[in-house]
């Protein structure tokens, strides 16, 4: 490998998230935010179709002051007040208080027994005037109109009824005025007489100071439930809960995600994504194509990264298992011969070994445990995997006992020493960095002079990847960059240029030659 270059500094932006993330882990819990929505909307629908319906009739009352007592008397006997919404708000309490509820009770019950008038209407002002609205609702059309102008008339004859009798307690001390007074004083009797016949007609005039404006009439339709109103109103909740329940998610998932996730977590850049799916696990041996371009992307970016500095041996290792590792191993190497150069894979996972398997070779009885053993040379336990042997494996042998034990003796760099010899890039498979020590082993070994970290997506979680950034800087070992797995992020880019990278075959590839021929 020509060049690679020394610890790369991260790419970090300090923890922020932006716009861009918010909606990437909206897209992302978008099956979540469906699930919430589809339920709010479906509960709300289902309990409108099962709920009883409900039926809405309104009256309307104009509380005014005709004011015959204070033409009659040149002041007001039944002045309340001089804030209009305070009387206003004095006048409604009057309509829902007992006195007028029980009245309404009494001529409701006649048509429907039982009825609880006063958990059924509701008064409520009009603004900028002094007409009030009263409001019934029941499971009955008829039961409703009947309730609402049931409490307009009898709040009338009420306040009638309260009225009179106040002009009537005025006549009563007018007349015990008159009989207290001499008969030789004609006029006083005259005036009082005067007062007591002014009394009467005012008496008579008392209409109980409101009218009704509006007569409640039954409802066509129901007002309650309405179905599709509640599943709109329904719809619009969902969505919020569904937003909501997405970032909790996202809060309490330990998962890391996009590139940018990753760079934030282990502090280093990410120098390829790999989509999921774009090479097979199991190598097919065709990385001509589209999805080999990955690899190819990651072989050019290591040669860039510093030019300064030769890197000959690499260790590509992950925090945990199941990240890919192995994958990106082999197919680095597979992707590094077809750029000419003579490669040496190690698969220095003693425990778990896969590069064999996934380049198709039959376990082997001999390899890296059994040379890191005796004085054999490695030549004698080395496999060609291509004809020319550009690229040779040194399988893992038989798993000893003691993996990191062996892995940090003096015969491991010597090994190393052989290999870089014998080829123009080492690649060592290694173990997982977190959960054994053999990885960090071979990381005290002073030869080795880079490390590739793979990690993925939707399965490394933020606290594993920063344990392995801790190791990684306390080895001090030259770390490249990240390789992303899984990625569900790039796959669009290589979708796009695969008819180029496959030799324009077929229509979409033309097309794809055409395109990319414009854009250079």
């Amino acid at each position: 490998m020509a060049h690679s270059g020394n610890t790369v500094a991260g790419a970090t932006d300090g923890g922020r998230r932006t716009t861009v993330d918010f909606l990437r882990v909206l897209w992302e819990r978008k099956l979540l935010i469906v699930a919430v929505v589809v339920v709010c909307v479906g509960a709300s629908v289902a309990v409108s179709l099962t709920s009883e319906k409900e039926y809405t009739a309104e009256s309307s009352l104009l509380l005014r002051d005709p004011g015959f007592a204070r033409t009659l008397f040149g002041s007001d006997l039944f002045e309340g007040g001089v804030d209009p919404e305070r009387v206003t708000s004095t006048k409604i309490a009057v309509i829902e208080s007992p006195a007028v509820t029980q009245r309404v009770e009494n001529v409701v019950s006649r048509r429907f027994p039982g009825t609880d008038v006063a958990g059924a209407v509701e008064v409520e002002p009009n603004e900028n005037s002094d007409v009030v609205t009263i409001t019934a609702t029941t499971d009955d059309p008829e039961k409703a109109a009947a309730i609402a102008n049931a409490y307009a008339h009898q709040y009338i004859a009420y306040q009638r009824e309260l009225d009179r009798a106040k002009v009537q307690d005025a006549q009563e001390l007018v007349r015990e005025n008159l009989d207290a007074l001499p008969p030789e004083s004609t006029s006083e009797r005259a005036g009082l007489q005067d007062s007591l016949e002014q009394l009467t007609v005012l008496e008579a005039l008392q209409t109980g100071n409101a009218d009704v404006v509006a007569r409640a009439s039954p409802p066509d339709q129901a007002s309650a439930p309405k179905p599709v109103r509640d599943g709109i109103l329904a719809g619009l909740l969902g969505l919020l809960l569904g937003v909501g329940a997405a970032l909790l998610a996202d809060f309490l998932d330990r998962r890391l995600k996009a590139s940018e996730d990753f760079e934030r977590a282990f502090g280093w850049p990410v120098l390829v994504t790999i989509p999921r799916g774009a090479v097979p696990e199991q190598s097919d041996g065709d990385l001509a194509g589209v999805k080999g371009e990955p690899y190819r992307m990651l072989r050019e970016g290591l040669r860039f990264l510093d030019i300064t500095v030769e890197h000959r041996c690499l260790l590509v290792t992950s925090a945990d298992a199941g990240e890919g590792k192995t994958t990106v191993a082999v197919n680095l190497a597979r992707t590094l011969i077809a750029g000419g150069e003579r490669v040496i894979l190690i698969d220095a996972d003693l425990r778990r070994p896969a590069a064999g398997r996934q380049l198709g070779l039959d376990e082997a009885p001999y390899g890296l445990s059994t040379t890191l053993v005796s004085s054999q040379p490695i030549s004698d336990v080395l496999v060609d995997v291509t004809p020319e042997g550009s690229l040779r494996l040194l399988p893992t042998g038989p798993t000893p006992p003691n993996p990191a034990d062996l892995l940090r003796t003096r015969r491991m760099y010597d090994l190393l020493d052989e290999a870089r010899g014998m080829a123009d890039v080492v690649i060592v498979d290694a173990a997982p960095l977190l959960p054994v020590s053999d990885t960090r082993a071979l990381l005290d070994l002073p030869n080795v002079d880079g490390v590739l970290m793979v990690a993925r997506a939707f399965s490394t979680r933020r606290d594993r990847a920063t344990a392995a950034r801790r190791v990684l800087e306390q080895s001090e070992r030259p770390v490249l960059g990240l390789v992303l797995t899984g990625s569900r992020d790039a796959a669009g880019d290589y979708r796009y240029y695969g008819g180029y990278v496959d030799n324009g075959r077929g229509r979409k590839g033309r097309q794809a030659r055409v395109e990319t021929a414009e854009i250079d």
